[in-house]
Parts: C-alpha cells; sequence; structure tokens
C-alpha cells in the first residue's frame, strides 16, 4: 500500500529536504483515493518519504521493510549482513553504510542514483525524478517497449537511474562515497538428486514450514483467489497450516463472466464455499471515465513499466475498493516452479516475454532506427545450459524482476502485497529438481493434487483479453488522435506511425463486455488440446506480426511516459 524514497545526503538535510520528500510522496499518490498521509522523517544524513503507509510495514530506527520477510531474528535490519529470506524491498544503514536490498527474485524494485550530493533509493522512478527536479530520457527503453510491452532488462525511463540486481544489495560507503553491488549465490540448477517421490516430499515440507511462517492477520489480508492453480494452492496451503475461518477471498472480472461454468469468476466461488471462506466478486467493467483520464491513472500508477492494461480498464476501481474497506495486503500467487515446454530458443524468448524488436516482422525494419537492443550477456543462455534450464532461470532473473514486479507496482499504491511462493527456501528446493519435474510445474501440481479439492480447473479469464481492451473503438479512436500528434511524429519513424494508424482494428463493445459471447478465434481457443497450444507456441517462426493496435498502445506508453516524467522534473 505504499512507495517509498529514502535519501542519503552527503551533507546534512534540512527543513528542505522534508518539504521535497512530502511533495514527492503526495504527488505520486493514486487520484483516486485520500490516501494516508505520508510518514517523512529527516535525521541528519539520511531521509525517507513513505506514500499512504500502513500498519503492516516494519519502520525503524535504522531500517524501512516494504514487503515480508519470512526469516526470523532481526539481523537483516543491519547492513551487510545475509539478506534475510522474504518478498521484499528493505533500505538499511549504518554510521557508514547505507544498502537497498532486492529478494532472490527481484519481487520488487528498488531504482537507485548516486551523484556527488545525494545517493536516492526509491520504489518509484518518478519519485527520484521528482526529487531531483531533472530527467534525462533513457532512448534505450525505446525498443523494448515495443517489442516486449516493458523496460527492457534493468533499464528505466532515466538513463542516470539504475535497478538493484535480483538477489543483490547496493551499498554506499557515505566515507568514500563509493558504491558497491554484492550479490548472493543461489543453488544451480538440477544439482540435487533424489526419486521423485523423495523430491516431492521435500517440496510439500518447504512449502508447509514457508506458510506456518507467515503468521497473517487475515483482517488485514485478502487472497485474490481465480480458478487457475497458483491461488488454489495458496488457499489449500493456507487451510493446512492456520485457522482461516477469518478469511476473506476476492476474485475481479467482467460481470457476464459469472454466467460461465468454465471460468475463473465461477470457480472461484465454488473453492470458496468448500473451504467455507468469503467470496466477493468486483467488477473490472470498461469505467465510463474518459479514455485519456483512465490511461494517464494507468501510467502514474505503475510508471509505465508493463502493457498490461485490460485489467485496470474500470479505472482501478477495485483497489480503490479494497483501500477504501481497510484491505492492507494482498496474498499472491506469484510463483517459480517451472514453465510449459519449449523446443527452440525463440520459443523461450516468446514465453518469457524477452523479445526483441528483431523477433517481429514487422518491427524489424526498424531495427537502426532504435537505439542497439540486444540480451544482456547475463540472460543469454550459458555453454551446455539446456533450454529448459535457461527457460527457467530467464523466469527467475528476467520474467519476475521485469514483468511481475511491473505488474505489482500497479497495485502496491494501494494494498501491499505478500507472496509466499517467492520464498528462497523454496525456490532453491525447485531448481534442484530434474528439468523434466519443473517443465509445466509438474512436481509442484503432484504436492497440490493431493491436497486439493475435486473442482475443475478454469479454462477462460474472468477479465476481458488485451487485445480485446486494445480494440474497443473508443480506445482505437483516441489512440490514433495520439498518433497524429506532432510529438510521436518527433518520437518515432513516420512510415512506422503511419503504418500503425492506417493497420489498426476495432470492435463493437458488445464483444469485449461479454466474453461469453463467443467469436470462432474463442471456440477454438478453447476446444484446442495444450498438447497442439504447446506446439503451436514451440514453432514460432520468423513471420510472427506483432499486433498493431497493441504496437499503437506501446507507442503511446512511450510518448505520454515521456510526458509525464518531464512534467516532473519541472514539478
Amino acid at each position: 500500500m505504499a512507495k517509498c524514497i529514502c535519501v542519503y545526503s552527503r551533507n546534512k538535510n534540512n527543513d528542505n529536504t522534508l518539504a521535497r520528500l512530502t511533495k514527492v510522496c503526495n504527488s505520486i499518490a493514486p487520484d483516486n483515493i485520500d490516501a494516508n498521509a505520508p510518514i517523512v522523517n529527516v535525521n541528519g544524513n539520511v531521509a525517507y518519504g513513505i506514500m499512504n503507509p500502513v500498519s503492516t510495514i516494519d519502520i525503524g530506527e535504522r531500517h524501512v521493510l516494504m514487503g515480508s520477510v519470512f526469516s526470523s531474528g532481526d539481523d537483516w535490519k543491519k547492513p551487510n549482513t545475509d539478506f534475510p529470506d522474504g518478498s521484499y524491498a528493505v533500505l538499511r544503514y549504518d554510521e557508514v553504510f547505507f544498502e537497498a536490498v532486492t529478494d532472490c527474485v527481484g519481487s520488487r524494485t528498488i531504482w537507485y542514483f548516486l551523484d556527488e550530493d545525494y545517493f536516492i533509493a526509491s520504489t518509484s522512478q518518478r519519485a527520484i525524478v521528482l526529487f531531483l527536479g531533472t530527467f534525462e530520457f533513457n532512448e534505450s527503453v525505446v525498443p523494448w517497449v515495443l517489442s516486449s510491452g516493458t523496460l527492457g532488462p534493468n533499464l528505466s525511463w532515466d538513463k542516470r537511474i539504475k535497478q538493484v540486481p535480483v538477489n543483490s544489495s547496493v551499498i554506499l560507503n557515505t566515507k568514500s562515497w563509493s558504491l558497491e553491488v554484492k550479490s548472493e549465490e543461489m543453488v544451480p540448477f538440477s544439482s540435487g538428486k533424489g526419486t521423485e517421490m523423495e523430491l516431492k516430499q521435500k517440496l510439500q515440507q518447504s512449502l508447509l514450514s514457508n506458510f506456518k511462517s507467515l503468521n497473517l492477520d487475515y483482517n488485514n489480508w485478502s487472497l485474490p483467489l481465480s480458478g487457475g492453480f497458483d491461488s488454489r494452492a495458496i488457499l489449500c496451503l493456507l487451510h493446512k497450516t492456520s485457522d482461516i475461518s477469518g478469511l476473506k477471498t476476492i476474485t475481479w472480472g467482467l460481470e457476464a463472466s459469472l454466467k460461465d461454468k468454465d471460468n475463473d469468476a465461477f470457480i472461484a466461488r465454488q473453492l470458496a464455499d468448500e473451504f467455507n471462506v468469503e467470496n466477493k466478486y468486483l467488477l473490472t467493467n470498461f469505467s465510463n471515465e474518459p479514455i485519456e483520464r483512465l490511461l494517464h491513472r494507468y501510467f502514474l500508477n505503475g510508471e509505465g513499466r508493463i502493457d498490461h492494461v485490460s485489467g485496470y480498464m474500470d479505472g482501478f476501481n477495485v483497489w480503490k475498493l479494497l483501500f477504501e474497506e481497510g484491505v492492507q495486503g494482498t496474498i499472491r500467487g506469484d510463483e517459480s516452479f517451472g514453465h510449459r515446454k519449449v523446443s527452440n530458443k525463440i520459443a523461450v524468448k516468446f514465453q518469457i516475454g524477452i523479445i526483441l524488436c528483431e523477433d517481429y516482422s514487422n518491427l524489424r525494419e526498424y531495427v537502426p532506427m532504435f537505439a542497439p537492443q540486444e540480451i544482456p550477456d547475463n540472460l543469454k543462455q550459458k555453454n551446455n545450459e539446456s533450454l529448459e534450464k535457461w527457460r527457467d532461470r530467464l523466469y527467475q532473473e528476467y520474467r519476475i524482476p521485469t514483468i511481475m514486479s511491473s505488474l505489482a507496482d500497479l497495485k502496491l499504491s494501494y494494498v501491499e502485497q505478500i507472496s509466499p511462493f517467492l520464498s528462497k527456501k523454496i525456490i532453491e528446493e525447485v531448481r534442484k529438481f530434474p528439468s523434466k519435474f519443473r517443465t509445466a510445474k509438474a512436481l509442484f501440481r503432484k504436492v497440490m493434487f493431493d491436497m486439493g479439492p475435486d473442482i475443475p480447473y478454469a479454462t477462460t479469464d474472468a477479465v476481458a483479453q488485451a487485445t480485446d481492451i486494445l480494440k474497443h473503438e473508443h480506445m482505437v479512436s483516441f489512440l490514433k488522435d495520439q498518433l497524429d500528434s506532432k510529438e510521436m511524429m518527433d518520437l518515432f519513424p513516420e512510415e512506422l506511425v503511419k503504418t500503425v494508424k492506417t493497420k489498426m482494428k476495432s470492435q463493437n463493445e458488445e464483444n469485449i463486455e461479454n466474453p461469453n459471447k463467443y467469436s470462432i478465434k474463442r471456440i477454438l481457443k478453447k476446444i484446442t488440446p495444450y498438447y497442439v497450444k504447446d506446439f503451436l507456441r514451440n514453432h514460432v517462426d520468423s513471420a510472427t506480426v506483432l499486433d498493431y493496435n497493441q504496437l499503437a498502445f506501446r507507442l503511446y506508453t512511450i510518448l505520454h511516459m515521456k510526458r509525464i516524467l518531464d512534467n516532473d522534473a519541472i514539478r
């Protein structure tokens, strides 16, 4: 429910720092809620501001914890000590060192900046730009946003702002005014031995042990429940390890989804009834607010890090309601138990989302016009690294810190988040599996099938599909107007902009708001066997075309975030 900025000044901070941090916190608060008053503290060289704080945030004399630590004891609060197990962003300091620490998969991003006067660590890029009063646009993000819908690996909108790597910390020596990046070792993939039964028992023990340590107050925390696998697994594990009589579950989606027996919404309600817990269904129908306002709020809350706009076209009403009802955090099913079958490198890239402009036939010709785009060496397939190991390593080192953390950012202005499956102990247990037990989450599924009820799994989503939202008549009209702007033509090749505008498609609102009114495409998707879908995913060829409506939205993302950050710099 909060975002944080912490400033270490080479000279002692003063009342001006207090005023600046207060203004920063107020500026990044959502526009559709009355956020809690920010906590701002200035003490000598250290100052911090926390936007929309709640009681679940751990604020100590020399540390701030955003998220949750699963370890016991207090040693993790001191700089230059081991990283705790958990799902978090930690800021800790003493007389000599100031340290920003991420968890083992970077589930909560920390951005940092250093110059001759300040070291700044923050969970918000905008907060850093607002504090500095300057912005330097990073052209390296342009090809990544266009090809992947993300900022790309370790990139930010401002070329001066860096990202703390996964399972790492950035440490400032305040005496020498120098930075060091420190990383901890992770268990290598497929390093363990044992029978399937032995590995299954070890995973089950790790899961149960971690959930027993959570000790959550269900008055403050809610479980988002779908008809899929991961949130069901959390519900089963909470049931095994605690009294869940007071647990509240929430499901969101379109109103029509409640009538579809194969849908997330319908099956989530069955699961809640089975475990005798409350389930509230929150509507995500298209808001009647102007498109421009909806998208502006989306970019302000998520800072343009991800293009998954379809779940937020209700105007963030779901998250506003949760905040106003006193929900302080959600228990998320983000995990790293393995991914779908792959048979070639391009399938790995598309499955994980680390896609380059050269991978799309309709972007390839524009590659020379953008900043250079390349997968960093540490994310490339290693010698003797199988496709399966590379796939799962990329999931932990790229997808979670780049895509999943971006999705979390969209909600963190309203509610806190805890991701129990991202415990380092659980992840390292999974890394020991032979690849066949990670593919399609095979061993995890077997563990949970033993625990779960005999209720079918959902085959359709409750929310509108992204491609449908971007074909909404009002959305298409708005994006075409933006494509005509002089700013757009100044930023991008004119031929690209004109081609995108010409090839965009629209559909009427009824097909978007009523997912049960099946098109041929939806029927085929529903009846196609999984092995056929896997085959098609694994044979992505060089003729892959990026949807033009999606490309239009990504062009607008870059344009509008540049507008926002330029404006932040002069505020």
